[in-house]
């Protein structure tokens, strides 16, 4: 199963902060939650895709990931509505 999420607060549906960290924070546990909704976890990620706007951003986004981070591209793009991230995801159920 893949999933893909910002940073965005689902209860506002505004961009979660100014900054990297809380927009990642946030784009995590929208992840986090959609994965569980679908019987699974971000143990068991396999793959991912995170989509920065700063390159200097990888040392806040390694400390998001609760292990070693899975198989990943990080592509550097410009991203819609103010967003500095955004992360996809392949799972196992």
């Amino acid at each position: 199963m893949w999933q893909g999420k910002a940073g965005i607060n689902p209860e506002t549906d505004k961009v979660a902060g100014p900054d990297f960290g809380a927009q990642a924070r946030q784009a995590f546990l929208n992840l986090s939650a959609a994965l569980q909704a679908c019987g699974s976890n971000m143990d068991k990620a396999v793959q991912t895709t995170v989509f920065l706007t700063d390159a200097s951003k990888f040392p806040v986004l390694n400390e998001l990931f609760s292990k070693t981070p899975p198989t990943r591209s990080s592509p550097i793009v410009q991203l819609p509505k103010g967003l500095l991230f955004s992360i996809k995801c392949i799972a196992l159920a």
